[in-house]
């Protein structure tokens, strides 16, 4: 194999070394250097002749890029009661967005340790609307996914259960006075339930007057 010298530096006359290694092969790796600019070259090394001279030089720079923040101001909070209805069909996951990112990972379950998510999705952006399949208790939460697929820690747990809101009561109004002649029949209606998915109503047989 082909023993060459290999020579790091942070200026082109390589007055400031700051690696000099022999190496085996074709390549170098290090996971020190921190950001800025920096120069190398190698020459081969003979064992029975002269060394050759040092290659040109040529130059690279590092650049850190910085972990995004772990999100922050996640709604719905922890102990939020969402009841839900035709206004609100759903829940509505948000928190602050990071400059150094655009990309979300979202995670919904009925467990604290989230052994068992119903719900992991990539978000593109801050925020995701979902509709939950049943009521009850849920938690929820959140980390940051950048483009060299690093990740946050994840956000804080929250807490939050999902109810159906009251019916609500369309007709008749209260203390509404309603005269009825024969073969008239009586109706009342009442609101949607978005959870179910389903209109209620209630129709009253006709009565004898």
């Amino acid at each position: 194999m082909r023993l060459f010298a290999f020579q790091l530096a942070t200026d082109r006359e390589f007055n400031s070394v700051l690696t000099e290694e022999e190496v085996e092969g074709n390549n170098f790796v290090s996971d020190k250097l921190r950001s800025g600019q920096y120069y190398w070259r190698i020459r081969n090394i003979e064992k029975t002749r002269p060394s050759s001279p040092w290659s040109a030089p040529r130059s690279f720079t590092v650049q850190k890029i910085s972990l995004p923040g772990v999100p922050q101001r996640p709604l719905p909070a922890d102990g939020a009661d969402l009841k839900l209805d035709r206004e609100r069909p759903g829940v509505e996951f948000s928190w602050d967005r990071d400059e150094l990112t655009h990309t979300y990972l979202l995670q919904v379950a009925r467990e604290k340790d989230f052994e068992n998510p119903v719900l992991i999705q990539k978000v593109r952006g801050s925020s995701w609307k979902w509709a939950p399949p049943e009521v009850g208790e849920y938690y929820w939460r959140v980390r940051a996914w950048d483009e060299y697929e690093r990740m946050t820690p994840y956000a804080e747990r929250q807490e939050f259960e999902v109810e159906v809101a009251p019916v609500a009561l369309l007709g008749p109004e209260t203390e509404t006075v309603l005269t009825l002649v024969k073969r008239s029949r009586l109706y009342a209606s009442v609101g949607r339930r978005a959870l179910l998915d389903r209109a209620m109503f209630c129709k009253l047989p006709r009565q004898p007057v």
